[in-house]
Order: structure tokens, then sequence, then C-alpha cells
């Protein structure tokens, strides 16, 4: 999870979803004989020069007799997993449809620790999820069935690099501690003799058993990632593609790439403002949020006047929540808003606009969002205004998808290897009403970044128990500055806000850390003195340093966001420059 500055988060103006793809697996047989995929591996910050490999030309791997996916797309890839492991399978999922039946593809031992990968169907997706014995919870990966029918590959990565645990100690000279193992893995069609994971632990084979591939890298280096996977067969060798996940809390610098965007670039119809009619007159569209779903609001809104929970694609587990309410927000205004939330495996995000006009910019609200840092697809997702009546979405590739829209509320997984991508709305005279162009994935940073070499720490605070949290700031790329809170355990947060952005004279957040809950963020810059109130009448009094304060209060995260009433801040002549008031949520 990425923590955001305080003063952005207050503009919730776009929303963070995920997708779901549509396509029957047994009508896919026949055409799976094509199968082009992208994959992805996370960044590093060191990159090793790996030795040249004779590839052939992409896409004629599977039509050259390699085979297919039809053991997928049609049969029972492995075997039935263990009732223990399909029960608890279903108590973590439980967004999959009832019946949804694991299957055991891959089992290995690596530093002494049992990795099993397991496969299942569901709707329009094809996923794995590995379980680290003895390690937390399990890792879930799911590709969209489109991507299959597209693909030229023999191969496809679901997740790479995931991590494991972490090592007990972190490197000299560094902020993070790498984890104790790290995974990629994925699918494979018939025929494949040979996977080989080139990256900077050097060139390792994967593991392939019941058309799928597991590879686990045992303490590797702080930042390590694969960078290359070339599949052999009959003496040929095929590259994979892929996309990386950002290393570190900023994100990815962005590289230059020759890809363009497909697609209409420009809008037939221009419109203004919009609304959704079913929801103004509070029909009972989808289903009715549940106490589970509605607890997911809990943060965000103050009260919950109507919410519905919809089904873009009913061949997909995710769901759109739409609510309209107060917004729960700690300073400023209680506005009157529409949130829009994805709902998944993942758990859900989203974002809010003002309920009385939500289409400010385009007749779509719509958000990113990817769940894991090795996965392959982000999702797009959102609600369109009663103007549109379809949506598509272009692709580098020159591909298009048609986006399941019901109910107003749509989604669609993007093969991040495949952007930049054009989301186009139409009207019902088949008119362009919007184009929406995302020139790389939300893992790609191409806004302000810090100036290398100009980091320094200007607050330290110790906890009784030794545990130290520090709050670091830079020179940003854009003349304005950078911060970055790193806390105990690794918890924390980082941002290069934008120029000219409003911020108020309080913007502070709170998080979990492994000693208890923390309070920090930027102050402005009259601001001398920052006094915390608590409702049983305790306070706590902090100095800013450079514009930024930083506690370690002592609570649980709960029993913080309870306990704060207030926070003031004092001028030098102790008159009162501006408030924040705490959420008791």
């Amino acid at each position: 999870m990425i923590d955001i500055d305080p003063a952005i988060r207050d503009r919730l103006d776009r929303l963070v979803p995920e997708p779901a793809e549509t396509g029957d697996w047994r009508a896919l047989v026949g055409r799976a004989r094509k199968q082009r995929v992208r994959r992805r591996v996370t960044i590093v910050l060191a990159v090793v020069a790996l030795a040249a490999v004779a590839v052939s030309p992409v896409g004629g791997a599977i039509a050259g007799g390699i085979g297919d996916f039809s053991t997928w797309l049609s049969g029972d890839p492995g075997s039935p997993a263990a009732p223990d492991d399909q029960a608890a399978f279903e108590r973590a999922w439980s967004e999959f449809p009832p019946g949804t039946e694991l299957r055991s593809l891959i089992r290995t031992s690596v530093g002494g620790r049992q990795y099993e990968l397991f496969g299942f169907r569901s709707g329009g997706s094809l996923c794995l999820q590995l379980v680290a014995r003895g390690t937390g919870g399990p890792v879930l990966g799911c590709a969209p069935l489109a991507e299959l029918r597209a693909a030229k590959e023999p191969a496809l990565v679901v997740m790479a690099d995931h991590p494991f645990g972490l090592a007990k100690t972190i490197p000299a000279g560094h902020e993070y501690a790498p984890p104790e193992s790290a995974a990629t893995f994925g699918i494979v069609a018939d025929g494949v003799e040979r996977l080989t994971l080139e990256g900077d632990e050097g060139p390792d084979d994967a593991t392939i058993a019941s058309n799928a591939f597991l590879h686990v890298t045992d303490h590797p280096t702080l930042g390590s990632r694969v960078r290359r996977v070339v599949a052999t067969f009959e003496g040929r060798q095929v590259e994979i593609p892929f996309r990386a996940a950002p290393f570190g809390d900023l994100g990815t610098p962005p590289t230059p790439s020759s890809a363009k965007p497909s697609g209409p670039a420009t809008v037939e119809r221009h419109i203004e403002g919009g609304s959704i009619g079913w929801l103004e007159r509070r029909e009972p569209r989808g289903e009715a949020g549940t106490p589970t779903y509605l607890r997911q609001l809990g943060h965000t809104l103050a009260n919950v006047e109507f919410a519905r929970l919809l089904t873009p694609d009913p061949k997909s587990s995710m769901r759109i929540l739409v609510a309209i309410g107060t917004l729960n927000v700690p300073f400023g205004p209680r506005t009157h808003a529409l949130c829009v939330f994805l709902v998944s495996a993942d758990g859900a995000g989203g974002g809010c606009n003002p309920a009385a006009h939500p289409f400010t910019r385009e007749p779509l609200m719509w958000g990113e969002s990817l769940a894991d840092g090795g996965g392959q697809y982000t999702t797009l997702s959102g609600v369109a205004s009663d103007d549109v009546a379809r949506l598509d979405l272009f692709l580098a590739t020159g591909e298009r998808r048609q986006v399941p829209l019901a109910d107003n509320a749509w989604a669609i997984q993007v093969p991040r290897a495949k952007y930049p991508v054009r989301l186009v709305a139409y009207d019902d005279a088949d008119r362009v009403i919007a184009v929406v162009t995302r020139q790389a994935d939300l893992t790609v940073n191409t806004g302000p970044r810090p100036v290398p070499g100009t980091w320094r720490a200007i607050l330290r605070v110790e906890t009784s128990t030794g545990a130290v949290g520090t709050l670091r700031i830079a020179r940003s790329t854009n003349g304005e500055g950078c911060w970055k809170v790193l806390l105990p355990g690794g918890a924390g947060g980082s941002g290069c806000p934008p120029k000219n952005v409003a911020t108020p004279p309080l913007s502070l957040a709170m998080s979990l850390g492994r000693d208890g809950a923390w309070l920090y963020g930027q102050v402005d810059p009259q601001i001398t003195r920052v006094q915390v109130n608590r409702h049983d009448g305790t306070s706590v009094s902090l100095e800013p340093t450079d514009r930024f304060v930083l506690a370690h209060l002592g609570d649980t995260i709960e029993n913080a966001s309870a306990s704060l009433r207030e926070a003031v801040g004092y001028d030098a002549t102790g008159n009162v420059v501006g408030e924040q008031t705490f959420s008791t949520r």
C-alpha cells in the first residue's frame, strides 16, 4: 500500500478500482493457439548486464506447433487440492463463487520452506495462488482470458518477484530489509521444455509442471529482480515480454518508449456535466450494500445515505460499490459526495467526487489500481454518466477490447506490457464523447521526483523500546520538495507534491508502525508549534522542523484514531494559524 501525502489525499477526485475479463473457457479452446502475453517483474536499483540469447521472432511460437493452453481452457491441470488447502482458499477468497475448485500444480522446497502453487478458473479469469508454508497469507494473481486469446508467446507471467517474509537485518547504507524469498510464477503452453529467468541473481530455470511454472529465489539481495524470461522449445527460444514493479517508494522513473496509443484521440461531441439517473432516483440496482462491504466506506463517509453493489461483468468476481453520503475528512467542509469503490479479493479502493457535480472533466469517474507490485495487470474502473452508451479500450498493440458496462459501472483489466492505452467513451449515436489516455501504468512516476543526493534527515524520533522513526526531505525536479517517512517495521510514506497545490495550514496523517501509531505531516510556514489534543484532556506539543512534524503516539492505530480530537497550529506570537479535526473512526 502506498501512503499518500495528506494534502493530496484530500483531493479525492479520482477512484482506484480493478477489473475482470469476459470469455467462455470452452469456446476459447479452438482459438487459444495464438498467444501473446506480456510479463512483468519488479524493478531494481542496479541492472546487471545479461548474456544475449538468440531469439526467434515472437508470434510464431504456438503456430509453429508448440501446443496451446487447452489444458487450462478446457481441462483440469494438476490434481485436486488437499481438503485443508481447499478450505483455506475458501476462507481467504470468499469473493469467488461457491464450488470454485482449487488444483495443485507445483510443490517445491527452497531454503527449507515449502511452496505450493495452485490454480483455478473463475468466470473470465485464470488465477494462480502461491502458498509459502509458515509465511503469512497466500498471494493471488489472475489473468484475463482475453489475453490468452490474443497471446502469441508460449508462456504467461502472472506474478513476478513477489516477496515473502523479511530478513532480520537491514543492509548497511539502506533503509529496507530484503525479503526472505521472492517468487515468480505463471502459465506455460504444451511443449515448453525450459523456462529461464535471467536477473540480478544470475540465470536460473523455473520448475515446470501441470502447464505452470514456479521459480523461488531464497534470500535475494535487496532490490534484486528478474530481468528477462526466455522459453525454450524444439531448440528455439522465445523471449516472454513482461513489466517490472517499482523498487522503493517513489515509483519507477519513466523511460522513452516508441509505443503509441491507438484508437480515436479527439472528442466528437463535448459533454458538460452529467448524471446517473437511477442513482439520483435511488433505484435498487444491483445488490444492497451488505455490512461487510459498507464497512469499507467507514473511513470515507461519515454517513451512508444510499449504496449499491454493482456487477459490470457477471463472469467476474469484481464489484463496483457506489455510495452517496457525507465525506468523513479530518479537515475542511463535510462535502456531500458520490463515492465509487472497486471491491475485489484484494480489498477495496476508490475515491469520491462532489455528488452535485460528479462528472466535471469528462462523462467518466475513473481510477487505476494494481493490487500487487509483481502483478501483470492493472485495473481501470469506475462509473459513467448516462451519456455513455459504450466503452472501448485501445492497446498499444492495436488491439481493441470492449469494456464491460452495466448500470453505469465498468471495469477492465489492462496488461501493463501493452501501455500506452486509451479509454474511449461513445454516445448512443456512436460519437466519441470522452478520451482518456494513459501513457504508462501507475507504477511509473511521471511527476516530480527527488533530486539524487539531496535527501537529508530532519526528524528522528526514538521510542521507549529503541525503535526509530525518521522523516527526510529532498529537493524535487519541479523545484518544490519531496518527503519520506520511514517507521519501525518498514511502514511509512512518501511524496513529491506538484506545484501550486492548495494545502490547509495543517496536513497531518497517521500510520501504524511496529511500535504503534505515528503522527506526521506538513504545516504552514507561520506555524512554530503544533498542539495535538486528545478527548481525555491531555495533549502533545510538537515543534515543526522545516515545516514537518513527526511523533510517536504509543497507541494502536484504532486507539489513536479514537482518542485524538484536534491539532492546533500556533505562530510565534501564540495566534492560531490553523486547526485540524480528527475523525473518531
